[in-house]
Protein backbone atom coordinates (compact mmCIF):
# COMPACT_ATOMS: atom_id res chain seq x y z
CA UNK A 1 0.00 0.00 0.00
CA UNK A 2 2.84 2.44 0.59
CA UNK A 3 3.99 2.24 -2.98
CA UNK A 4 0.80 3.03 -3.67
CA UNK A 5 0.92 6.24 -1.99
CA UNK A 6 4.84 6.68 -3.19
CA UNK A 7 3.79 6.43 -6.86
CA UNK A 8 0.56 8.64 -6.46
CA UNK A 9 2.56 11.65 -4.97
CA UNK A 10 5.34 11.47 -7.43
CA UNK A 11 3.08 11.08 -10.26
CA UNK A 12 1.22 14.06 -8.80
CA UNK A 13 4.55 16.28 -8.33
CA UNK A 14 5.76 15.39 -11.57
CA UNK A 15 2.53 16.32 -13.63
CA UNK A 16 2.32 19.75 -11.85
CA UNK A 17 5.73 21.17 -11.70
CA UNK A 18 6.10 20.65 -15.94
CA UNK A 19 6.42 23.86 -16.60
CA UNK A 20 8.32 24.76 -13.07
CA UNK A 21 11.89 25.32 -14.86
CA UNK A 22 15.67 25.19 -12.78
CA UNK A 23 18.78 24.75 -14.89
CA UNK A 24 20.11 21.85 -16.75
CA UNK A 25 23.81 20.79 -15.18
CA UNK A 26 24.40 19.09 -18.67
CA UNK A 27 22.99 21.67 -21.09
CA UNK A 28 24.48 25.38 -19.81
CA UNK A 29 21.82 27.66 -19.69
CA UNK A 30 19.10 25.56 -20.57
CA UNK A 31 15.97 24.98 -17.88
CA UNK A 32 14.44 22.11 -16.95
CA UNK A 33 11.42 20.19 -15.79
CA UNK A 34 12.48 18.40 -12.13
CA UNK A 35 12.58 14.51 -12.56
CA UNK A 36 10.58 12.69 -10.10
CA UNK A 37 12.23 9.54 -8.37
CA UNK A 38 10.94 7.07 -5.85
CA UNK A 39 13.68 5.19 -2.90
CA UNK A 40 16.71 6.42 -4.26
CA UNK A 41 18.41 8.55 -7.14
CA UNK A 42 19.29 5.93 -10.09
CA UNK A 43 22.95 4.85 -9.57
CA UNK A 44 26.18 6.89 -11.08
CA UNK A 45 27.50 4.97 -13.66
CA UNK A 46 30.65 7.00 -14.49
CA UNK A 47 31.81 10.29 -13.97
CA UNK A 48 29.74 11.75 -16.62
CA UNK A 49 26.49 10.85 -15.63
CA UNK A 50 27.23 12.68 -12.08
CA UNK A 51 24.63 15.44 -12.00
CA UNK A 52 22.42 14.39 -14.91
CA UNK A 53 19.38 13.19 -12.17
CA UNK A 54 19.14 17.10 -11.37
CA UNK A 55 16.62 19.03 -10.84
CA UNK A 56 14.62 16.00 -8.96
CA UNK A 57 12.09 15.37 -6.62
CA UNK A 58 12.75 12.25 -4.82
CA UNK A 59 9.42 10.59 -2.85
CA UNK A 60 11.32 8.19 0.23
CA UNK A 61 9.10 6.14 2.35
CA UNK A 62 8.95 6.35 5.97
CA UNK A 63 8.00 4.97 9.11
CA UNK A 64 4.13 3.63 9.47
CA UNK A 65 2.05 3.40 12.24
CA UNK A 66 -0.91 1.28 12.80
CA UNK A 67 -3.14 2.38 16.08
CA UNK A 68 -6.20 2.16 17.93
CA UNK A 69 -8.02 5.85 18.22
CA UNK A 70 -11.07 5.31 20.03
CA UNK A 71 -11.82 2.32 19.33
CA UNK A 72 -11.13 2.08 15.64
CA UNK A 73 -7.98 1.42 13.40
CA UNK A 74 -5.95 3.96 12.31
CA UNK A 75 -2.95 3.96 9.90
CA UNK A 76 -0.55 6.56 8.66
CA UNK A 77 2.78 6.86 6.63
CA UNK A 78 5.57 9.21 7.21
CA UNK A 79 6.60 10.21 3.25
CA UNK A 80 10.07 12.64 3.17
CA UNK A 81 10.39 14.63 -0.23
CA UNK A 82 13.27 15.58 -1.01
CA UNK A 83 13.95 18.77 -3.56
CA UNK A 84 18.00 19.04 -5.71
CA UNK A 85 18.86 21.37 -7.89
CA UNK A 86 22.41 22.35 -9.49
CA UNK A 87 22.81 26.30 -10.02
CA UNK A 88 26.13 26.67 -12.22
CA UNK A 89 29.21 26.97 -9.43
CA UNK A 90 29.79 30.83 -10.70
CA UNK A 91 26.28 31.71 -9.71
CA UNK A 92 26.76 29.26 -6.70
CA UNK A 93 30.03 30.97 -5.60
CA UNK A 94 29.12 34.91 -6.39
CA UNK A 95 25.36 34.34 -5.56
CA UNK A 96 24.82 31.52 -2.99
CA UNK A 97 21.37 33.07 -2.19
CA UNK A 98 20.44 32.18 -6.33
CA UNK A 99 20.60 28.64 -5.53
CA UNK A 100 18.92 28.82 -2.08
CA UNK A 101 15.89 30.60 -3.62
CA UNK A 102 15.93 28.00 -6.55
CA UNK A 103 15.65 25.29 -4.10
CA UNK A 104 13.12 27.43 -2.03
CA UNK A 105 10.83 27.97 -4.87
CA UNK A 106 10.78 23.99 -5.35
CA UNK A 107 10.14 22.91 -2.33
CA UNK A 108 7.47 25.78 -1.40
CA UNK A 109 5.97 24.80 -5.29
CA UNK A 110 5.90 20.88 -3.99
CA UNK A 111 3.61 21.81 -0.43
CA UNK A 112 1.73 24.01 -2.35
CA UNK A 113 0.74 21.39 -4.54
CA UNK A 114 0.32 18.93 -1.85
CA UNK A 115 -1.60 21.27 0.00
CA UNK A 116 -4.20 22.17 -2.66
CA UNK A 117 -4.39 18.17 -3.54
CA UNK A 118 -4.52 17.03 -0.22
CA UNK A 119 -5.75 13.63 -1.49
CA UNK A 120 -3.81 11.39 -3.67
CA UNK A 121 -4.35 7.93 -5.26
CA UNK A 122 -8.14 8.35 -3.94
CA UNK A 123 -7.53 7.00 -0.41
CA UNK A 124 -4.48 8.77 1.05
CA UNK A 125 -5.23 11.98 3.39
CA UNK A 126 -2.26 14.45 3.77
CA UNK A 127 -2.10 15.30 7.45
CA UNK A 128 -0.78 18.36 9.25
CA UNK A 129 2.19 19.16 10.37
CA UNK A 130 3.53 19.45 7.52
CA UNK A 131 7.39 20.47 8.02
CA UNK A 132 9.78 21.57 4.73
CA UNK A 133 13.49 22.65 5.62
CA UNK A 134 16.56 23.96 2.85
CA UNK A 135 19.72 22.57 3.14
CA UNK A 136 22.44 25.24 4.54
CA UNK A 137 25.38 25.39 1.88
CA UNK A 138 28.63 24.97 2.16
CA UNK A 139 31.68 25.05 -0.45
CA UNK A 140 31.92 21.89 -0.59
CA UNK A 141 27.82 21.19 -1.40
CA UNK A 142 28.03 23.45 -3.96
CA UNK A 143 26.82 23.86 -6.74
CA UNK A 144 24.13 21.23 -5.56
CA UNK A 145 21.20 22.70 -3.52
CA UNK A 146 18.94 20.40 -1.08
CA UNK A 147 15.59 20.64 0.63
CA UNK A 148 13.01 18.38 2.45
CA UNK A 149 9.72 17.57 3.78
CA UNK A 150 8.17 15.54 6.02
CA UNK A 151 4.66 14.65 5.29
CA UNK A 152 2.56 12.32 7.07
CA UNK A 153 -0.67 10.63 5.54
CA UNK A 154 -3.64 8.79 6.32
CA UNK A 155 -4.11 5.33 4.68
CA UNK A 156 -7.11 3.10 4.52
CA UNK A 157 -6.21 0.21 7.61
CA UNK A 158 -5.56 -2.95 6.87
CA UNK A 159 -8.72 -4.22 8.64
CA UNK A 160 -10.71 -2.20 6.02
CA UNK A 161 -9.27 -3.44 3.14
CA UNK A 162 -10.00 -6.74 4.41
CA UNK A 163 -13.65 -6.12 5.02
CA UNK A 164 -13.95 -4.92 1.49
CA UNK A 165 -12.66 -8.19 0.39
CA UNK A 166 -14.72 -10.50 2.52
CA UNK A 167 -17.54 -8.76 0.92
CA UNK A 168 -16.89 -9.41 -2.74
CA UNK A 169 -15.86 -6.21 -3.11
CA UNK A 170 -12.40 -6.73 -5.43
CA UNK A 171 -12.59 -10.44 -5.30
CA UNK A 172 -11.77 -12.69 -8.17
CA UNK A 173 -14.49 -13.97 -10.19
CA UNK A 174 -12.99 -16.68 -11.61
Amino acid sequence: MTHLLLEAIRDLLVLETEHTLFPSPLEPGKRIRPHGFIGDLPPKRSRETQGNDFPFILIRGGVGQDELVEGLEKTTINISIVCGIWVPREDSVDQPESGITECQNLVDRCRTILKLNDVVGLKFKLLLPLSWHVQEQTERTLPYYLGAMETIWDAPSISKVLELEDSGYGANEG
